[in-house]
């Protein structure tokens, strides 16, 4: 009874290895992933360098502009594409829905 029990142990545990290996996603996308997370730590970092140095200029000498946009914008518009190419296209809510008849 126990060797029993140890060998329907096993395979369960066998079972449940074989199947958290196939949900893993495979190694290609994790390293687009990884890749994307940098790029969104660094785009992170610059920008907040960007703003700081915004912030100093404009309290000493008094120019507002807000020229970090710029930045921002363009940037954020690569990190977009970045993430569609790292995490595939969005999905929307209610395109699922077979069309009415």
């Amino acid at each position: 009874m126990t060797s029993g029990g140890r060998a329907a142990d096993g395979n369960v545990h066998a079972l449940a290895g074989a199947s958290a290996a196939r949900s893993l996603p495979p190694p290609g996308i994790v390293r687009r992933r990884r890749r994307f997370f940098r790029h969104l730590l660094v785009f992170a970092a610059a920008n907040a360098v960007l703003l700081g140095v915004w912030l100093l200029v404009g309290l000493t000498s008094d120019s507002w502009f807000f020229w970090p946009v710029f930045v921002l914008a363009g940037w954020g518009l690569l990190l977009d594409v970045h993430a569609w190419g790292a995490y595939g296209r969005p999905s929307r809510p209610g395109t699922d829905r077979a069309p009415a008849s």
